[in-house]
């Protein structure tokens, strides 16, 4: 299990690049499904307690370390799936694909 983000306090661009260094390959293998959109693409993950935890780390450190990502949490009703929307300015879709090595859901 890896260590909650302290978000008591802010997280400076170094500190937020080691932490999405300790959690990137977690969240990547967690992913559910992929579905292309048109700026972007939408995240699927199971709808657990802690993987919310841990998606919500994630996105406060990718707004540091991206600020030009935006994103839409989507948690379905009846503890259905959590998804996360992720785009962005022009070239936001090619970036995701290459950065979160997104080919193996698509």
């Amino acid at each position: 299990m890896v260590k909650r983000v302290d978000t008591s306090r802010l997280l400076d661009l170094e500190t937020a690049q080691s932490k999405r260094s300790e959690i990137i390959g977690i969240i990547l293998d967690s992913i559910k499904q992929v579905k292309a959109l048109d700026k972007g693409y939408g995240l699927r993950f199971s709808p657990e307690d802690e993987e919310l935890l841990l998606i919500t780390d994630w996105v406060y450190i990718e707004r540091i370390c991206h600020p030009f990502l935006r994103f839409v949490l989507r948690l379905e009703s009846n503890r259905g799936p959590i998804w996360v929307e992720v785009s962005g300015p022009e070239g936001t879709k090619s970036f995701l694909k290459s950065e979160f090595a997104l080919n193996r859901w698509l």
